[in-house]
């Protein structure tokens, strides 16, 4: 039972069973609490995040990740690369992968991004379309690409098991759970 209409169902078929009113009382207190608490309850039953230590150290006033989701079903991705796909700085946290790099000039303490944005850049990126990663990579500068590493697209899958996920306007955030798999044996690279 994960939605709140499916706990409204069982506790109109309770009612109907249970004439006591305490019996009533305690069905619509578990409505309640499981309509208002769903995701903690879920959360419990969910590994942690990998990266949540480097999430938490930027201290941001807001319960990062938020607004996420579990993958329904495996969803076909790409992402921007470094062959080979075990290189150390291959599906990091875009806040860690910057720091691998030395990139300093996004300072996540003082930039000028809301919370949330902030909170955006604790997960990995990925695209729903070749198209969107293979245009990423051709933009970046030459210098960029020398720094960051960059130089191929990678194909892959994510699935409910790999973490939560933020999507919007065809870009996937991963917040990667910590369970000991490896996306790097979900990908393959399609482009260089």
């Amino acid at each position: 039972m994960n939605s709140c209409n499916e706990w409204q169902i069982t506790v109109k078929m309770a009612q109907r069973k249970l004439l006591s009113y305490s019996h009533r009382l305690l069905c619509f207190s578990l409505l309640v609490l499981c309509c208002l608490c769903g995701t903690n309850f879920k959360m419990k039953n969910l590994p942690g995040l990998k990266y949540q230590p480097a999430i938490d150290a930027l201290d941001l006033s807001i319960k990062c990740p938020n607004n996420f989701t579990l993958l329904k079903e495996e969803e076909e991705v790409y992402r921007v690369a470094i062959n080979p796909l075990t290189h150390i700085k291959n599906f990091l946290p875009n806040v860690l992968f910057d720091q691998a790099c030395g990139i300093t000039y996004f300072d996540y303490s003082k930039a000028n991004v809301d919370e949330n944005g902030k909170c955006e850049r604790c997960g990995a990126s990925f695209h729903k379309t070749y198209k969107k990663a293979k245009s990423v990579l051709e933009h970046f500068s030459r210098k960029n690409k020398e720094n960051i590493g960059y130089d191929c697209v990678a194909k892959g899958t994510l699935n409910a098991d790999d973490g939560l996920v933020k999507i919007k306007s065809g870009h996937i955030t991963l917040y990667e759970f910590n369970n000991g798999n490896s996306l790097a044996e979900k990908f393959k690279i399609v482009t260089e």
